[in-house]
């Protein structure tokens, strides 16, 4: 009878289900230990660590608010930032002042028109007073005229704004020095306008001179022109159209390397006829224009350049590589 209960207690002993672990002792016989549920340990009953939850995905780092700043202030300093800026408010001053100055220098139209007929006896006296017959002959084709109509009235600003631009980018103290030019010949120029009102030759009658623009379009002046009446049309002596177009070839050829950029002539040499042939100027006030390039280009090798402690700050503007500009022709200009 009491076999028979230790073999049932043994067999219940065995199906009985432990939350445990079974552990091996030093003679050989297996000991169970009970404990809770999900707990558990080894031989010495020690608690492994905690498992850590699966990672997930790490979070974003945080902006570094000095590298943002550093990244600004190194824009403001490039010559895309803050210098930049600064010649983009020179240029529209100068515009501004130029319009201005050529509004207020507006003669009396009386003497406007004595002067123009100054200016043709001189050049009848010198042999050249032929603008009439000149462009009596490109009359003959209307095309022509139109083209150079449009030539007058857009090329005088888009071309020379398209050709600061491309200077500031590519060659940065090529700029300094024809903005420097610029600003000498178009100041001289509003001195002539203001000392000397002259009357275009469209408005001389008996001379058989033709107004291109009003007769064939675009206008210029008048009340359905592009200017309307913000334009003063006896700023006649000297022609800073002319005067610009100059300066726009010499500042190609002077810091362009490319072999084509002796094909900028054709801009003086077309806008010499845009001025004639279309009965804006006489062949005077090129002459007079052309003569202001080379002042301007004598008061730029001039002009005071400062001191020395300028030079870091004018280095800084100068972002273009070395040799940007050929060698030999920023030589005289190295302290801009």
């Amino acid at each position: 009878m009491l076999a028979q209960r230790a073999i049932g207690l043994a067999k219940w002993w065995r199906s009985r289900s432990w939350e445990g672990e079974e552990l091996r002792g030093h003679g050989g016989c297996t000991i169970r230990t009970e404990l809770p549920a999900g707990r558990p340990c080894d031989a010495l009953g020690a608690t492994p660590p905690t498992p850590l939850p699966p990672a997930g995905p790490a979070p974003a780092p945080r902006p570094d608010p000095t590298v943002e700043v550093g990244a600004i202030r190194r824009w403001w300093r490039s010559r895309l930032g803050g210098a930049l800026l600064l010649e983009i408010l020179i240029c529209t001053a100068l515009l501004f002042v130029y319009k201005a100055a050529r509004l207020i220098a507006e003669g009396d139209v009386g003497v406007a028109l004595h002067h123009a007929r100054q200016v043709v006896d001189v050049e009848r006296a010198l042999g050249v007073f032929n603008e009439g017959r000149v462009q009596a002959l490109a009359l003959h084709n209307v095309g022509v005229i139109r083209f150079l109509n449009s030539y007058y009235l857009y090329a005088h600003f888009t071309v020379t704004i398209a050709f600061l631009v491309w200077l500031y980018v590519r060659y940065p103290m090529g700029y300094l020095s024809v903005r420097r030019v610029l600003v000498v010949v178009t100041a001289l120029g509003l001195v002539g306008h203001a000392l000397y009102p002259l009357a275009p030759p469209r408005m001389l009658h008996g001379f058989g001179f033709v107004d291109t623009a009003r007769v064939f379009g675009p206008a210029s002046y008048g009340a359905h022109g592009a200017y309307g009446g913000l334009a003063n049309q006896f700023a006649a002596m000297p022609s800073l159209h002319f005067a610009w177009a100059v300066v726009v070839a010499w500042g190609v050829i002077t810091f362009s390397r490319s072999h084509w950029r002796y094909l900028v002539i054709a801009h003086p040499v077309v806008t010499l006829g845009a001025i004639v042939l279309t009965a804006n100027h006489y062949w005077t006030d090129a002459f007079i224009g052309l003569l202001l390039v080379p002042i301007g280009i004598a008061a730029d090798r001039v002009m005071p350049r400062g001191n020395r402690n300028r030079l870091p700050r004018q280095a800084r503007f100068d972002l273009s590589t070395p040799g940007s500009v050929p060698a030999g022709r920023l030589d005289r200009r190295a302290s801009l």
